[in-house]
């Protein structure tokens, strides 16, 4: 068999075990499977910054494939979103995660302007939670003083308004975020903190936290592949080399760092007695590596 006859084969079983996921899960916001089935999000967890990446996988399905029920299901949970978009306790820094795969997806395959109003109202509101003192976008709504290295995915919202509407100041607020990840959270070795604080009135870098990795100072792995992705995509939009270069320098650091198993730790720093894995990480860079 060659490998096209291959890749054809694996297309189509993709696509019939999709068939038969979503005909169990059309109304879901899915998250976690359990015993094969998906559970739903749609009442307990609307506003959870992954919930815009089901979306995502059915308008892919939908542009490789053309079968109704993929853009059905994503144009569905699309306007469950509305909701989030109405309510400020939930609205974070992960406007992009969930907006892009979602309402900004659908715009550019179908012009939608309800799904455009959307994405522009998500991103106006990413916009709003710059700190124009010390140049970075707030994370959460409960600490006005910390930044994360996850925001990086969500600055091609800011880029994509930008185009799409004229306004500068989205183009600005993204960059000037970009150029303040690459000075406060990329250490010398190309590794990169995953929370940072700052003082929000005077601007100040006061520290930082090891959050989701092992401890202080550590490598959280799935930190490193969001800041060598999202380092990646925002000199894809700006063609500034100083985001090619720092993508790179984070991309040396991961390589050199990779297990001999070919195993991704959940922190590069874990001990060599703990097992745990991150195969989110990995796919996460070699999106990024594989291109």
């Amino acid at each position: 068999m060659d490998n096209k006859a291959w890749a054809q084969g694996v297309a189509k079983k993709i696509q019939e075990k999709e068939i038969e996921v979503i005909k169990r899960s059309v109304n879901k916001v899915p998250y976690i499977a359990k015993n094969g089935v998906f559970d739903d999000l749609s009442e307990t967890r609307l506003g959870w910054w992954t919930n815009g990446f089901w979306s995502g996988m059915m308008w892919q399905l939908y542009q490789a494939t053309k079968e109704p029920i993929y853009k059905e299901v994503a144009e569905n949970l699309e306007k469950k979103m509305d909701s989030v978009l109405l309510d400020s306790s939930v609205m974070s820094h992960d406007s992009g995660f969930r907006w892009l795969p979602t309402a900004v997806a659908n715009y550019r395959l179908s012009g939608s302007k309800e799904s455009r109003n959307r994405g522009m109202i998500a991103a106006s509101n990413l916009a709003g939670r710059y700190n124009a003192k010390g140049e970075y976008i707030v994370a959460w709504n409960s600490r006005a003083d910390w930044a994360i290295i996850d925001c990086m995915m969500n600055l091609p919202l800011l880029y994509w308004a930008y185009e799409e509407s004229g306004n500068p100041s989205f183009l600005h607020i993204a960059m000037n975020h970009a150029d303040t990840t690459a000075k406060v959270f990329i250490r010398p070795d190309g590794s990169s903190r995953h929370i940072v604080e700052f003082d929000p009135v005077t601007g100040d870098w006061n520290g930082s936290y090891g959050g989701q990795g092992m401890s202080y100072g550590s490598s959280w792995t799935r930190g490193q592949s969001w800041a060598l992705y999202g380092f990646t995509l925002s000199y894809m939009h700006t063609k500034k080399e100083r985001y090619l270069e720092t993508a790179e320098r984070v991309a040396d650091y991961f390589i050199s760092c990779i297990p001999e198993s070919g195993l991704i730790p959940v922190d590069f720093y874990q001990d060599p007695s703990c097992d745990w894995r991150d195969d989110t990480a990995g796919a996460i860079a070699a999106c990024v590596l594989s291109s």
